[in-house]
């Protein structure tokens, strides 16, 4: 049989089968097939199926070898391809853009590959998905005109970056339940960050300087932040500190030098305050005729007791401090009142508490009844060594005192004298301190504070010229410095050497001679001083020089 015509005698050329109906179709045998890759439905005496065969699948298959229904035929090896119609895609395109479409019908994903290997999947949710990370250089999603552009994944699948020209540029990192956006994550190169606005430049950084400009891109070199407004100011962030001593309300103590504006007026004036150990407020020159304030309010202070300190020198009434200078005060009608107290003993560093080595006071008291007479105290200032106490003054009281005119005692007459040396004084700085009394005999000088005192006598005796007289030669008189103390009605020799003065007469060597003493003593309160003559050689007359004055006593307090 060369053709088979069915309602027709003359079947069409080139036909094998040529059915002739206008109301009827033809019907392909249905077969429910397994997978697109098997022949399983299909009933077979060997192990191939012809290149061709026609069916028309009734099941649906899901999974990874998917069929649908429709006509199917075998392409000979491995494959059931499905039959299109207007619907599919075609390879050159398709024209009816509100109807025609790439995808499926059905819940699966629609697979892109390329060399057999599955390259992106358009997932049933509407997602896409890269089925490879990419690399800096070659990212997954990228450009044709710049194909080391665009987006990867990094190898630890929890980094996603942004690639440009092959340099990283930004990346945004997963860390459990917290995350990190990173600009230009690698760091190299150096990548100048800009964020701008209508108005130009937001905000710049400088990867070279390390720095950042807001409102401008001509980081200075100098400084970590700067500010290029000319319109705008700094609004650093608004506390309400209650407690200047406290970081409160910061979250944690923060490190020297943090800035904040204090808007709470009960603990202070309000304004920047920065932090250094506490909350100091940074005095502008505003402030410069303000009153110190008593912390915590905003009131004059009368009785200031908290620290004011600084970290470099302090200039009072001047802007110009010397180098070497703490303190600079600059007024030339002024001067320096240093802090009054009342000290009772030298040893003692009390009524000031905590004292160290070189604290300065001014005593207002004077107290002479400390045991030992170092220990006593007067007005003036003082300086604490370490242990005690010590004068920032010279103890310069002194008084001289002078005989009167033509004595006429004889010094030599066998019996103890004491020098009438203190009818008149010359001087007498401290009449509470130097008092004399003088009697026939008694002449003497009472001290009436403890002390160190130095004690110059200077005396001029002679003999009268008795010529021929036995006696009134090789005339001898010893002269020494003693004291008296009444607490005690002791006699003190406070070891002057005894002056041996020697007056020849009538062998014309001379009548005169001196007493000089010169002597460093400790007296107490109350010791009565004088000083003491009796003969030591022949018995001749030997009176002091008459002229008044002609003969001195000199005492001073040394300490």
């Amino acid at each position: 049989m060369g053709q088979v015509g069915i309602n027709t005698a003359t079947p069409a050329d080139g036909t094998a089968l040529d059915i002739n109906e206008s109301d009827k179709g033809i019907l392909i045998p249905k077969v429910a097939l397994s997978a697109n890759n098997s022949l399983t439905g299909i009933s077979l005496s060997g192990t191939t199926l012809e290149e061709g065969v026609l069916v028309y699948n009734t099941q649906v298959v899901t999974g990874s070898n998917p069929l649908n229904k429709g006509f199917y035929y075998w392409n000979g090896t491995d494959q059931w391809i499905a039959l299109g119609n207007d619907t599919d895609w075609s390879l050159n395109g398709n024209t009816i853009d509100t109807t025609n479409r790439l995808g499926s019908n059905n819940a699966f994903p629609l697979i892109v590959k390329t060399n057999n290997n599955d390259r992106f999947r358009f997932e049933t949710n509407g997602t896409l998905t890269s089925l490879s990370n990419g690399t800096e250089t070659s990212p997954s999603y990228s450009f044709t005109n710049s194909t080391n552009s665009g987006m990867y994944l990094a190898t630890n699948n929890t980094d996603l970056i942004f690639t440009s020209n092959g340099d990283d540029f930004l990346s945004h990192r997963s860390f459990g339940s917290s995350s990190q956006v990173t600009f230009n994550p690698d760091g190299d190169p150096d990548m100048n960050l800009q964020i701008r606005g209508d108005s130009g430049v937001i905000l710049n950084a400088n990867p070279e300087r390390e720095n950042i400009q807001i409102g401008a891109n001509s980081n200075p070199d100098y400084a970590s932040l700067s500010l290029a407004h000319s319109d705008k100011g700094f609004l650093p962030n608004r506390i309400n500190i209650a407690d200047l001593s406290t970081f409160a309300p910061l979250v944690s103590d923060p490190l020297n030098g943090l800035i904040a504006y204090n808007s709470r007026t009960s603990s202070g004036t309000e304004g920047l305050y920065v932090w250094q150990e506490r909350w100091n407020r940074i005095i502008t020159s505003a402030d410069k005729d303000y009153d110190w304030h008593v912390e915590s309010t905003t009131n004059a202070a009368t009785d200031i007791t908290d620290n004011i300190y600084t970290n470099g020198s302090v200039g009072i009434g001047t802007t110009s401090i010397e180098d070497a200078a703490s303190l600079e005060l600059g007024a030339t009608d002024k001067g320096l009142l240093i802090n009054r107290v009342a000290l009772t003993d030298a040893s003692l560093a009390a009524p000031v508490t905590g004292v160290v080595k070189g604290t300065i006071v001014y005593n207002t008291n004077e107290d002479l009844t400390p045991s030992g007479y170092r220990n006593d105290v007067r007005e003036g200032l003082y300086s604490w060594n370490g242990s005690r106490w010590i004068p920032q003054f010279r103890e310069d009281r002194s008084a001289r005192f002078g005989n009167a005119a033509s004595r006429g005692k004889n010094l030599n007459n066998g019996t103890s004298q004491e020098l009438e040396l203190f009818a008149f004084n010359e001087w007498n700085d401290d009449n509470m301190l130097f008092s004399t009394t003088e009697s026939d005999n008694q002449t003497r000088l009472t001290v009436n504070e403890d002390g160190r005192y130095r004690i110059v006598v200077a005396m001029a005796i002679f003999a009268p010229n008795t010529a021929g007289s036995a006696n009134n030669f090789n005339l001898q008189l010893d002269a020494e410095l003693r004291y008296f103390r009444p607490s005690d009605s002791s006699t003190g020799y406070p070891a002057t050497p005894t002056a041996n003065n020697i007056i020849l007469n009538n062998n014309s060597a001379g009548n005169s001679s001196s007493v000089n003493i010169t002597e460093v003593i400790e007296l107490q309160a109350g010791d009565e001083v004088y000083i003491h003559t009796e003969r030591a050689g022949n018995s001749g007359v030997i009176r002091m020089r008459p002229d008044a004055g002609s003969n001195f006593f000199t005492i001073e307090k040394i300490k």
